[in-house]
């Protein structure tokens, strides 16, 4: 049986950097019946003679004249592949090596209606590890039911796709247009057409970058701005209102809130972004600066026990606590991990609905079975009551606050 032809596009632009690594993981996957259409988009570092230098027949490297962006260099890569299949990669980012083997094994062998076969992948940020898709995410609402999923959130990632090429024909390429989210959008039209399969492995390793388009918060609102006023009629007032009001909240919490807010009103008027809307943001502000303030109460409380070099293991050790669980690994529970590891107190899991990734720590989420320990310990400063009810509906063991194991100690 003859093997499928795939095309692998990867735009670059000023990655001299990080390139090596990412074409290197194309080179080395286990199939190896492909090319690698290289654009780059009028790159000014050495990533010119970076490609050059790599002795690789499948490799084809292309310069555009001026700079197009990467939606457009995309673009350029699929006009001029022989692919029957077309695969994605980003130049700062690294595949597994059997990545493009499984997905094709599953394209070959699939009915005619899936077009795409997507992988998970693992995002690397801030020095932490976040595995998309979401395991808590049905998998119906991640293959089946992906085109009404898309329309409040995206978990498919461009370098984890592999598409029949054909389907761009009847979808359309990438909208050079978009100033972010551009995977987004692309996968609502392949998704309204085509089923997707997903294979819910990390088999790509996706690095934020500062300077990187991912990075643009004012590129981020108006690239959800132009989905929402595309798909327009996809949504009810209120599910728009509340999409809308998350944006308007984006703004805020990254200093940007001016800029959003004038953003918003070039797409949408004042029936959607109303007065009553208006006070609902400012209560949830209002609600986050209350949050903000009191974990910055109880970080002070655990920089004077270390100032006092009083530990937090003794509270454990006097109540015969040896086996804990911590309930959300956000930032206090990110502190108190570090203040339990390689202590006396052996932390068994993490419980996060982001299932965050820890080298020696299983994070599961709330929904998952609760394997025993001897105390649950809440990192949560807010609503601990609602989740203590929560978790003793599912658990018998003890579920103390962060908050209480602070304030047992004299300051």
């Amino acid at each position: 049986m003859n093997l499928p032809f795939v095309s692998v596009v990867l735009p670059t632009y000023n990655r001299g950097s990080s390139i090596l690594q990412a074409v290197q993981s194309v080179v080395d996957q286990s199939y190896a019946n492909f090319e690698l259409i290289i654009v780059d988009d009028a790159s000014s570092d050495n990533t010119e003679e970076l490609i050059l230098g790599i002795k690789d027949p499948r490799i084809i490297y292309i310069k555009n004249k001026g700079n197009l962006g990467a939606n457009a260099s995309r673009n350029v890569g699929i006009q001029v592949s022989k692919g029957t299949y077309i695969a994605f990669q980003d130049s700062d980012d690294v595949w597994c090596k059997d990545k493009l083997e499984r997905q094709v094994t599953i394209l070959q062998n699939s009915d005619e209606k899936v077009g795409v076969v997507y992988t998970g992948f693992h995002r690397y940020k801030n020095n932490s590890i976040t595995y998309i898709p979401d395991k808590s995410i049905p998998m119906e609402d991640k293959t089946n039911n992906l085109y009404q999923f898309l329309m409040y959130k995206n978990i498919v990632s461009t370098q984890t796709m592999l598409v029949k090429k054909q389907c761009f024909e009847v979808a359309g390429v990438f909208d050079p247009k978009m100033p972010r989210l551009q995977d987004w959008e692309l996968c609502i039209r392949l998704s309204k057409y085509y089923t997707f399969c997903l294979i819910d492995e990390p088999l790509v390793h996706v690095y934020f970058s500062k300077d990187s388009i991912s990075s643009n918060n004012k590129a981020y609102i108006e690239a959800k701005c132009m989905i929402l006023k595309k798909y327009y009629e996809n949504y009810d007032k209120k599910e728009l209102q509340r999409m809308i009001k998350d944006l308007i909240l984006f703004s805020s919490e990254n200093n940007m809130f001016e800029v959003g807010f004038n953003i918003l009103n070039q797409y949408f008027d004042n029936t959607l972004i109303s007065r009553d809307l208006m006070v609902e943001c400012y209560e949830v502000m209002d609600g986050k600066r209350k949050k903000f303030k009191k974990n910055y109460e109880i970080m002070n409380k655990i920089m004077k026990l270390k100032y006092n070099q009083v530990s937090l293991t003794t509270y454990f050790i006097d109540h015969n606590i040896n086996n804990v669980a911590i309930y959300g690994m956000g930032e206090l529970g990110n502190i108190l991990y570090h203040e339990l590891h390689h202590s006396e107190v052996h932390i068994r899991y993490g419980i996060d609905n982001m299932l965050k990734s820890y080298k020696d720590l299983e994070i599961i989420t709330v929904n998952d079975e609760l394997p025993m320990v001897d105390a649950i310990i809440v990192s949560a400063i807010f609503d601990f009551e609602n989740i203590k009810d929560k978790l003793n509906k599912k658990v018998d063991y003890k579920i103390i606050s962060l908050e209480a194991i602070l304030n047992s100690y004299e300051m």
